[in-house]
This record gives structure tokens, C-alpha cells and sequence, in this order.
């Protein structure tokens, strides 16, 4: 087989090494398909584990082949969630990967200039403004990026206000303006 390990769906390309006077080939891919073919390829659709085998053949005989293992896995699909989507500054975010498939490497942008290879980081955004967070999430056969999150930072609160008096005779009327 050219490869015995990938995502669904996996194509795989089987050479019949057979020695002899082979006249005749049966294939048992494992999933419930055969082929007649001498160099057949098969695609496997599905998850799982495959055993392969090959009974290669002539008239006066027929001899079975060692099995060779197929492992197909599920692709990649990148999906996340973020504990807080807007808030003010400085907004910490605890980002949680949900992806399914055989998911080995993450790759985060944060939208800011910032990344990570964390499975579930966490990240602090100190500017206003709206940012765009996209999750790679890969295996060593393939990869998919998420749809974007916004996450929207505000401006940090800042209180203040004045007063029109600060000192005077008793009674004091006193006008107090919110400036925050």
C-alpha cells in the first residue's frame, strides 16, 4: 500500500507483489469491498481500522497474503469557544477547543498580532478595539480553519467628575457633573 495512515477520505494505491504464475487477484479492503484488479486503488471513506488482504491466485492453486493494517482517521474540523466575547480593557479571554477529527497541532490568531500552539489558551487583549480569532487545527494529514469569533474590547472605565464648589457657607448647594 502507498500509505497505510491518513484522513477520511483516504486513497489508497495497493501493488500486487506477488511471485508465481498469478492469473487471478481477489482484494478484501476490510470495509466490505473487494477488487479483481492486480494494482487496484481503493478509497476509504469512514473512520476506522482496515485489514487488507490478498489472495492471489492461478489454476493449480492459491496462496493468501500476510494482512496489512489501514488506519483512517477523521479529518480535522477546527471549531472553538471563548468564555467572554466584549468587555473592557484589559479583557482576559479563556479560549476552549472544541474541534473534532484527529486534531495534533492548534494554531490561534488573535486577531492583535498575537498567536499560540496551546490546546485551550488564554489571552489578554489591552487595547480597545475588535478583534478576529481564528483557530488551524491540523493532524499530519490535513488541517481546518475555524469560522472567525469577534471579540470586542472596550475602553477601560475611568471615574470622574467635578463640582462646581468645593467650599462655602453652610448651607452649600453643591452641582456635581459626571465626567467618567
Amino acid at each position: 500500500a502507498n500509505v497505510t495512515e491518513g484522513n477520511a477520505p483516504l486513497a489508497v494505491q495497493f501493488t500486487d507483489e506477488s511471485t508465481g504464475d498469478v492469473t487471478t487477484w481477489l482484494w478484501n479492503f476490510g470495509d466490505g469491498n473487494t477488487s479483481n484488479e492486480q494494482h487496484p486503488e481503493h478509497t476509504y471513506t469512514t473512520s476506522g481500522t482496515y485489514t487488507v488482504t490478498l489472495n492471489a491466485s492461478n489454476d493449480y492453486g492459491y496462496d493468501v497474503s500476510a494482512p496489512i493494517q489501514i488506519v483512517v482517521l477523521k479529518p480535522p474540523t477546527a471549531a472553538f469557544t471563548a468564555n467572554v466575547t466584549e468587555g473592557n480593557a484589559p479583557l482576559a479571554v479563556h479560549f476552549n477547543e472544541t474541534s473534532t477529527g484527529n486534531v495534533t497541532i492548534w494554531a490561534w490568531d488573535f486577531g492583535d498580532g498575537a498567536t499560540s500552539t496551546e490546546r485551550n489558551p488564554q489571552h489578554t487583549y489591552l487595547s480597545a478595539g475588535t478583534y478576529t480569532v481564528t483557530l488551524n487545527a491540523s493532524n499530519a494529514y490535513g488541517y481546518d480553519v475555524s469560522a472567525p469569533t469577534q471579540i470586542v474590547v472596550l475602553e477601560p472605565l475611568v471615574a470622574a467628575f467635578t463640582a462646581n464648589f468645593t467650599e462655602g457657607n453652610a448651607p452649600l448647594a453643591v452641582l456635581f457633573t459626571d465626567e467618567s
